[in-house]
């Protein structure tokens, strides 16, 4: 797959290139980070190791929406800068 401003590759390209969703998890995701493509995460090992389906975290980034029960989770993988304060305008999304 090649790489697009999202950073989900050529086959997710209909997904928000402006998601801030995404803007914030590559911020404060570090350790998800592809080295070698910019603005790029590893979906697969931030899905799995977060438990979820990748279409789902698809459907976060293309809608810049959170769950509110995945909120803490998500700060609790490893690395993670994000705070709770930090997901507040994604869960709480009119």
């Amino acid at each position: 797959m090649t790489s697009n401003r999202t950073g989900l590759g050529k086959r997710h390209k209909r997904i928000n290139k402006e998601s801030k969703l995404f803007a914030l998890l590559y911020e404060k995701l570090p350790e998800y980070r592809h080295v070698n493509t910019p603005y790029t995460l590893k979906v697969t090992r931030l899905c799995n190791d977060f438990r979820i389906a990748p279409q789902g975290f698809y459907n976060w980034v293309r809608e810049d929406f959170l769950p509110q029960k995945q909120a803490v989770p998500l700060t609790r993988l490893s690395g993670s800068l994000i705070t709770l304060e930090d997901l507040i305008p994604f869960v709480m999304k009119d």
